[in-house]
């Protein structure tokens, strides 16, 4: 780190190319075929998608957050960043909500999406991002005075663990935690030569950008870790007459601590005032710890739960984690295999059991010995022990959140470990690594008598790459093998194993099944009026969030710190509403009056409700569900017709709730008045909506009231005819403003100050950072450049906050160019055909279509291949009238019919009572080779059929 630039990359282009070419290997298929991370089968397999896209099941049913509500996230962050305005308002979700801007760490990792479309940006961003995790930790080892190889090696293990690729559909969490080593080299740097000024701006600009970077618990368990980690340090290197000045190298490196909360202040009180009026529900095994008991039994488990378990063993030594599926075979206390996952490596593991008796008596005993008490305090953290739980509530927030997150330091000082391990193994130390192995070995017979879980036969990976490695290290001492050739053999491997551990646990799927338009998106997508969405179902029907991607308003949604007035809102207003411990609403029956008045158009449900709703009616039917028209609904800016002045703010709702039945457009308002009814004529004409808001002219007989449903908040900001007016909080949880007689034009926008001034903070900032490197001839030139770079981007980023850059008319959604292909549906089906069912050469299957024929267009089929690529055989489709004669025949070309994909027939209307015959036909008949219809969750066939629908 101290060369001078360019110097600083010739020196470390191997290790460079080394992190560059194997993040580009695990990501080689979303790189550069049509491919992309997204677990979107957890999508298509719900029944909404069902009909129009393939579903083969879902690969892994935990990433589902990766869909609902991170790409939605970033679709929404970064199309503003790219027309000049920063997020501070979602109106996708709920009824608008105040949103936490993306944060300038997570920008500066992730410029891709400035240049990219959402789905390929985040795959090279992800890529940038592992490039950057082993090339930090390989900075941080090579700082501890370690060898490059064992910076390498480290570098792999930190980046490819599970505990990382587990994340990478998460992109917050590797965006937050490639951080972690350069805060540590740079907090070690100042502790061991004392503070200088590069190393103290360095030690600010990493911090800012680390907790800013989008994930809050890992980095306030991080800052636990390191206040722990500097206390032990200076207490194990101080000596005689040096307390004083290694006490003055404490306080000077946490002085940089405080100076960079204090540069992010203004945008953690945002945060954490956001947070607080949110609801944040919790899995029940989130925090939970024993009572303080002091004594001798407390003290007994605290020194047992400072070592690992001997369940450690299922976690980091056995291969269940292997192609990506986790199988439920055991159970986590920490919760489930995202949360928990810690494996990084055998080899990693061996050589970090190495690394603490093979540093004895060289120089590097006492800042491993540092490392291996801080592992020892996080053990006891995950374990939840009473007495350290406790000690940790005594910091201010260190008990919000899962202690699981602590596994990230706990992988973190595995890999230095391990890089310890390896340097001294290779330095002719490898007694040592027998030892690792021995100690190994004693846990795994320990695990295998106290678990019954654990099985002996699914040892055997482990235990050959132990033997693979006891060889090798025998193989160097007889034949004096070179130390580099055995260090790179153990990056190699190290390599291949995380590599297959962790390959196959994100989901890969074609661009084209990320985000596709079925019949339903399409039709909501053509209209193009400003309106609202409600999804009313006993099950998911469409999972929380994925409309908003499409920048379709819906009225529930998922969110962490779903706000607990709206949730206080829906359970007033609706008959039944349900709130998941995690924030996920659902509205499982509707309450059309309530609906009307928040703006929603449309109402998508898999149950018939327009039998029931007066203020229903049925418009399409698609895919499993239907979707409703709200008859007299209302836009987003509406007139009042009643006034009601209620002094109890407690009673607001209830009040309007009362109210809904028995008036059209009820208002209800803080006040001593009574009723109060207008009978003049009121129009709101030319409304224009925007992501911060909206604008509209008013046209009214008399001074009146306007219902804006939008969630109130001391941020937004009104104007009438250019002059501000007063936004007063309505009906319980919206908003209303008081116009005047006469024509008026109002502007309602969301500004929240907190936001501009914390950007106006980081300006000030980073301009001194820009000034610093640009002056600073002492620092290093890589340091400097680095440090410049980070200055321009962040101040760029913050600027987009400001007024005079700021573009607040970004429209909530453009009109489409033209109008997308938009198809009525219905399914055949036959109770005769069941799953085992085959179609057979020239054996065709008569289908009743179950339909009415009239205006009949296209027929569509689902093909599902028994262990084939592609269908060998040709298809022939025919429609038979009542009496069997064929009307239509239509032949497609098997060839053409890719695995369990749809084919379409079409031909001109029909306009008669038909029927469905499919006939299989090959050159070369042959039993063993055939095909099924695609199949319902019945085993009944379901023949698709397509109306053209005129909108």
């Amino acid at each position: 780190m101290n060369s001078q630039y360019p110097g600083f990359f010739h020196y470390h282009k191997l290790a460079l190319a080394v992190f560059t070419v194997l993040a580009t290997l695990f990501l080689w298929d979303v790189l550069f075929l049509n491919y992309s991370l997204g677990a979107f089968d957890i999508i298509l397999n719900q029944p909404s998608w069902k009909g129009e896209f393939s579903s083969g099941g879902m690969h892994q049913p935990i990433l589902s957050d990766s869909p609902a509500a991170h790409y939605p996230q970033r679709e929404l962050n970064w199309g503003h960043a790219k027309l000049l305005s920063n997020t501070e308002l979602n109106p996708y979700m709920f009824t608008g909500m105040p949103w936490n801007p993306q944060g300038v760490g997570a920008f500066i990792t992730s410029l891709p999406q400035l240049v990219l479309g959402i789905k390929n940006a985040i795959d090279w961003s992800t890529w940038f991002r592992l490039i950057c995790a082993g090339f930090f930790m390989y900075l941080l080892v090579v700082e501890l005075g370690l060898s490059r190889m064992a910076g390498i090696f480290a570098g792999v293990l930190w980046t490819y663990s599970l505990h990382q690729v587990v994340w990478l559909e998460f992109p917050q969490h590797l965006a937050t935690q490639l951080w972690i080593p350069l805060v540590f080299l740079f907090n070690i740097r100042i502790l061991r030569d004392g503070p200088s000024a590069a190393s103290a701006v360095a030690l600010l600009v990493v911090n800012i950008l680390f907790f800013t970077s989008g994930y809050m618990q890992i980095v306030l368990y991080t800052y636990v870790t390191i206040g722990l980690f500097n206390t032990l340090y200076v207490l194990a290197h101080t000596g005689r007459g040096r307390l004083s000045r290694d006490l003055q190298r404490w306080l000077a490196v946490h002085a940089v601590y405080v100076a960079a909360v204090a540069v992010c202040a203004v945008g953690l009180y945002a945060e954490a005032k956001y947070i607080s009026e949110g609801l944040r529900g919790a899995q029940e095994w989130r925090g939970r710890v024993s009572e303080l008991e002091l004594g001798l039994e407390s003290a007994v488990r605290l020194f047992l739960t400072l070592f690992p378990r001997f369940d450690e063993v299922t976690h980091m030594l056995t291969p269940d984690y292997y192609g990506g599926i986790w199988q439920g075979r055991y159970s986590f206390e920490q919760g489930n295999i995202v949360e928990s996952g810690r494996y990084f490596g055998v080899l990693g593991l061996l050589f970090a059991i190495a690394a603490l008796p093979a540093v004895w008596g060289t120089r590097h005993a006492r800042l491993v010995a540092v490392f291996a008490v801080v592992m020892a305090v996080i053990f006891s953290l995950i374990y939840r022990n009473e007495l350290t739980i406790n000690a940790l509530r005594l910091i201010p927030f260190a008990d919000k959140g899962s202690y699981s997150r602590f596994i990230t330091l706990l992988t973190f000082i595995g890999c230095v470990l391990a890089a310890y391990g390896l340097e001294n193994v290779l330095g002719s130390r490898y007694k040592w690594l027998f030892a690792a192995m021995a100690v190994a070995c004693a846990y795994v017979l320990g695990a295998a008598l106290m678990l019954d879980e654990l099985a002996f036969t699914r040892l055997w990976y482990p235990a050959m790459f132990a033997a693979g490695l006891a060889a090798v290290i025998i193989a160097r001492h007889l034949f004096d093998v070179h130390w580099r050739v055995i260090g790179w053999l153990v990056v190699a491997v190290s390599a291949a194993d995380l590599f297959a551990a962790g390959y196959g646990f994100n989901t890969r799927m074609e661009n084209e099944r990320l985000f596709p338009r079925n019949n339903t998106i399409k039709f909501l997508l053509n209209d193009p009026e400003p309106y609202r969405v409600a999804v009313v179902s006993d099950r998911p029907l469409y999972h929380p969030n994925i409309l908003s991607y499409y920048d379709i308003p819906v009225v529930e949604g998922y969110l962490t710190v779903l706000p607990i007035a709206y949730a206080e809102y829906i359970k007033e207003l609706f008959p039944k509403a349900h709130v998941t411990r995690n924030g996920i609403l659902f509205i499982l029956e509707p309450n059309v009056e309530a609906l009307r008045q928040m703006n929603v158009k449309y109402v998508l449900s898999d149950k018939p409700l327009h039998e029931t709703r007066e203020g229903l009616e049925q418009v399409i039917d698609s895919n499993n569900h239907t979707i409703y028209r709200v008859r007299d609904h209302l836009p987003r800016v509406f007139c009042a017709s009643d006034v009601f002045h209620v002094a109890d703010t407690g009673q607001h709702l209830q009040v309007y709730a009362g109210r809904l039945d028995r008036f059209s457009e009820p208002l209800v308002v803080a006040g001593d008045a009574d009723r109060v009814s207008y009978a003049g004529d009121c129009r709101v004409r030319n409304l224009e909506v925007f992501t911060h808001g909206l604008r509209a002219e008013v046209e009214s007989d008399e001074p009146r009231f306007l219902a804006v449903p939008y969630a109130f908040n001391e941020n937004w900001n009104a104007a009438v005819n250019g002059e501000p007016a007063e936004l007063i909080k309505a009906n319980g949880y919206h908003m209303a403003v008081e116009v005047p007689a006469g024509s008026s034009m109002l502007e309602i926008h969301y500004r929240n100050p907190l936001n501009r001034l914390s950007a106006l903070v980081l300006i000030a900032a980073f301009t001194g950072v820009l000034v610093f490197a640009w002056r600073a001839r002492r620092a290093a030139g890589t340091l400097r450049v680095a440090l410049a770079v980070a200055a321009v981007v962040v101040i760029g980023k913050s600027l987009l906050f400001l007024p005079p850059v700021r573009n607040n008319e970004i429209l909530e959604r453009e009109p489409l160019a033209e109008k997308l292909e938009v198809h009525r549906q219905g399914a055949g089906r036959t109770e005769r055909e069941l799953l085992s069912s085959r179609i057979h050469a020239d054996q065709p299957v008569i289908l009743p279509l179950g339909i009415e024929s009239e205006g009949l267009t296209s027929i569509s089929l689902l093909a599902g291949t028994f262990h084939q690529p592609r269908l060998e055989q040709a298809v022939t489709v025919e429609i038979l009238d009542e009496a069997g004669n064929v009307l239509v025949e239509r032949r497609i070309d098997g060839g053409r019919v890719g695995n369990n994909s749809w084919f379409t027939v079409r031909f001109p209307p029909i306009e008669r009572e038909t029927a469905l015959s499919v006939r299989v036909s090959t050159r070369e008949p042959d039993v063993n080779k055939s095909f099924v219809l695609w199949l319902d969750a019945d085993g009944r066939v379901c023949v698709q059929s397509f109306y053209r629908l005129d909108t």
